[in-house]
């Protein structure tokens, strides 16, 4: 064989080892909130992935051969081509950890599911072909695990029962409402405490210090049964009161040092699933989130972590915030909380042409304008993106409180709120 032959076949199983331990991983890792997106821009994808889950333990046990097939062809060919076992081996052993393991383990776990979908379906033809190998070479296999109490290889599951059946429903589920929470209960278990707090500066807590009548109008005018209470500076909460013990005392008894009741603080990077372990173990309501140096960032409660598998609770005291109000034709004076994908969405602009790295972290309409100006803007402040013009039509010393929003004329709006 030529050596550009050896080089073009190197490459190919080089290449194919690559692929198989990319569709493994993705297989096994894949985050399946993501799906829906994906199942929108090629439906036929969803069943071929039903089949996947059906068959996870063929379909994975089939790549393995399949990997397996192409090492040992590779160390073939190597051994053909260089005429030394020693220096065969030495290659084939680098090829394997790169090619077949960091490269495409890194690539999956950090890029997630993405395009990769398209590798589902002929990876899973493939696997259909070599299933008989797979089976045969099982039964030797199936009958050590049984003498060792074990459980059949394809019957060893590669998730759990519970995960399974809920993708199951999920993909199959024509009922949009339950699909979506069902999905949310897959996605519970990833989602972070930073991503459903209250941020320190949207916080409503009372100063230790704070008469009867004070405490009192601040829980009528803010509707909250539960107040964290603070000495001098937010960042010492003491404790947090709540609206039942300061009706059982009443005015005449009240002490609030007396009625504080215990409080516990979490890391933001906490994920919720645990969190909410937390709360039925302690059987507490709220919690206090702090970054990695100890300072207050936030605050969640029970209700929030409970929101994100059946979506917004709301009470007689909550009022809908709207997101936007509509000025003119191509006019909005926007909420600064709304996220990046909703304005997105609702006035069909492109912010990914204006990010700044691949690094930026923020979530927000206001955190898209602070980052790009470097500080806080004060009112006033506008900027001409090209496509569309904001301008910061409030703000105090701590934040951004609305904003005024102009599409040009070439931009149209997708739908209202």
């Amino acid at each position: 064989m030529e050596p550009p032959l050896y080089y073009l076949c190197f490459g190919l199983i080089a290449l194919a080892l690559s692929l198989v331990k990319f569709v493994e991983v993705t297989f096994i890792g894949v985050k399946y909130g993501s799906l829906r997106d994906i199942f929108k821009e090629n439906e036929t994808f969803k069943m071929i992935f039903l089949r996947w889950v059906k068959h996870g333990n063929l379909m994975l046990a089939s790549l393995q051969f399949l990997r397996y097939i192409l090492e040992i062809t590779l160390i073939l060919l190597l051994y053909e081509f260089t005429l030394n076992i020693v220096l065969s081996l030495t290659v084939a052993f680098a090829v394997f950890l790169i090619f077949s393991e960091y490269v495409p383990r890194t690539i999956a776990v950090q890029r997630g599911i993405g395009k990769a979908y398209l590798l589902f379906r002929p990876f899973y033809y493939i696997a259909i072909v070599l299933s008989p190998f797979v089976r045969l070479l099982m039964l030797p296999a199936d009958v050590l695990i049984k003498i060792m109490g074990g459980e059949m290889v394809l019957n060893a599951p590669y998730m759990t029962n519970l995960e399974e059946q809920i993708i199951k429903n999920v993909l199959s589920e024509d009922n949009i409402q339950e699909s979506e929470m069902i999905s949310s209960i897959l996605e519970f278990k990833e989602t972070t405490v930073r991503e459903i707090m209250v941020p320190r500066v949207d916080i409503v807590a009372v100063p230790a210090d704070i008469t009867y009548e004070e405490l009192v109008k601040v829980i009528d005018e803010e509707g909250h049964s539960r107040l964290p209470v603070y000495d001098e500076r937010l960042d010492n909460i003491l404790g947090i009161v709540y609206v039942k013990d300061l009706i059982r005392v009443g005015r005449d008894n009240f002490s609030l040092s007396a009625m504080l009741r215990d409080v516990f603080f979490i890391p933001e990077t906490k994920k919720i699933n645990a969190l909410l372990k937390d709360f039925q173990a302690k059987h507490m309501h709220m919690a206090f989130v702090v970054d990695e140096y100890g300072d207050l960032v936030g605050l969640v409660t029970i209700e929030d972590v409970l929101e994100e598998i059946v979506g917004e609770i709301e009470d007689e005291y909550d009022e809908e915030e709207s997101l936007y109000r509509k000025i003119s034709e191509n006019e909005y004076m926007v909420s600064p909380k709304m996220t990046l994908e909703e304005v997105e969405e609702e006035f069909s602009i492109d912010l990914a042409e204006h990010e700044l790295t691949e690094d930026e972290d923020f979530e927000t309409l206001a955190g898209f304008i602070i980052a790009h100006l470097g500080n806080l803007p004060k009112r006033g402040f506008e900027h001409d993106y090209g496509d569309f013009i904001l301008r910061v039509v409030d703000a105090d010393n701590r934040r951004i409180l609305k904003v005024y929003l102009k599409i040009k004329e070439k931009q149209q709006k997708r739908g209202e709120k």
